[in-house]
C-alpha cells in the first residue's frame, strides 16, 4: 500500500497501529497519529491503487479508534478510544450497541477478542489509552452472544509481581486456553529498564514466565504461534 487514503481528521496519509483478522483478508487500520479514525481494507484487493480501496467511506463521522481487534468472523472490531472500549460494526464503521451488558466506559485499553469468540482480553485499571500505560491489570469480558457481554473479571494484577504496575498486550493461544501479555512498569519498551512476558491459564490463574527469567530489557507485543509452541515479542535494545 505505497498511498495509504489520507486521514479526514488531520490529513496524515499513515498506516498507525493494525488488526489483521483471523483469516488473514482483513485489515483495520488506524489512520494517522494519536486517536484517529480507521480503515478496513480486503487485503485480496489490489491495494497499490491510489487511494487504495476500502470496505466504506472514511469520513470525520466515524469512530475514533486507537487498537482494535477481530471477532471471529469478521462482522465486528472492538476498539479502544481514549480509555473505553467501543463495538463496531466492520461493513459501515458505526458504534454497535449491545444487545445485552455493558462494555467498559473507562480505564480500558488494548482489547484482544479470543479465536474461540468467547471473551475478549483487556486491561482494566489502566491509566493511558495503551500506548504509554504504566497502571493496568490483565482482565477478561465474557462474550454472551451476538453483541452481548458479560460482567469483567480481573484474572492477574500487575502490581502482584514484585516492582510492576502494569500488564499490557494480551495475546491469545489458538485454542482460547492461555494469554500471553507483558508485565513490567511501562508498555513502552524504551520506557522501562526490565519487564518479562507471562502466559496465564485464565480460570486457574496459573501464571508462568516466558522465559525463565526477567528480560534485560522488555519484550512487549507478544504474539503466539498458530501451534502455541513459539511466542514472538518487539523489544528495544538501544
Amino acid at each position: 500500500m505505497p498511498t495509504p487514503p489520507k486521514s479526514p481528521l488531520d490529513n496524515s496519509s499513515c498506516v498507525g497501529c493494525h488488526a489483521i483478522s483471523r483469516d488473514g483478508r482483513y485489515m483495520v487500520s488506524r489512520l494517522g497519529g494519536d486517536i484517529n479514525v480507521a480503515a478496513i481494507f480486503d487485503l485480496t484487493n489490489d491495494l497499490s491503487t491510489n487511494p487504495p480501496p476500502v470496505q466504506y467511506p472514511v469520513t470525520n463521522t466515524l469512530q475514533r479508534t486507537f487498537f482494535a481487534s477481530w471477532r471471529p468472523d469478521n462482522k465486528r472490531i472492538i476498539v479502544n478510544e481514549t480509555n473505553n472500549l467501543r463495538l463496531l460494526d466492520t461493513a459501515t464503521g458505526a458504534a454497535v450497541t449491545p444487545t445485552q451488558g455493558t462494555l467498559p466506559a473507562s480505564a480500558a485499553t488494548q482489547p484482544y477478542w479470543s479465536p474461540d469468540g468467547n471473551s475478549i482480553a483487556f486491561f482494566s485499571e489502566a491509566n493511558n489509552r495503551g500506548d504509554a500505560l504504566s497502571v493496568g491489570n490483565l482482565s477478561i469480558l465474557p462474550v454472551t452472544g451476538p453483541d452481548a457481554f458479560g460482567t469483567v473479571r480481573r484474572v492477574h494484577t500487575a502490581s502482584s509481581i514484585a516492582g510492576s504496575t502494569e500488564d499490557s498486550y494480551p495475546s491469545w493461544s489458538p485454542d482460547s486456553k492461555r494469554i500471553a501479555f507483558q508485565n513490567g512498569t511501562d508498555a513502552r519498551s524504551n520506557n522501562q529498564a526490565g519487564g518479562a512476558l507471562y502466559l496465564i491459564h485464565p480460570p486457574a490463574a496459573r501464571r508462568f514466565v516466558w522465559p525463565k527469567r526477567r528480560a534485560a530489557t522488555p519484550a512487549p507485543r507478544p504474539s503466539t504461534s498458530p501451534t502455541s509452541r513459539r511466542l514472538t515479542s518487539a523489544a528495544t535494545t538501544g
